[in-house]
């Protein structure tokens, strides 16, 4: 609440602040195809769709050699 208190204008009429979080999972339980990809404007999403394939057959084939 400090940090509240110390940002907001005390000549606005401020009640609350509410934060809600859903869906919420620990890091370790989420597959490595389940996180999320944010492309931008200008990408090639093809190339980076290759890319991102390379990798997992890289590290699956890392993985192999363990």
């Amino acid at each position: 609440m400090q940090l509240f208190d110390r940002i907001i204008d005390s000549e606005v009429l401020v009640r609350g602040l509410t934060v809600t979080a859903n869906h919420v999972m620990y890091e370790r339980d989420l597959a490595e195809d389940d996180t999320p990809i944010q492309y931008g404007l200008f990408d090639d999403v093809e190339a980076l769709e290759r890319k991102r394939e390379q990798e997992k057959i890289d590290r699956a084939k890392e993985r192999k050699l363990q």
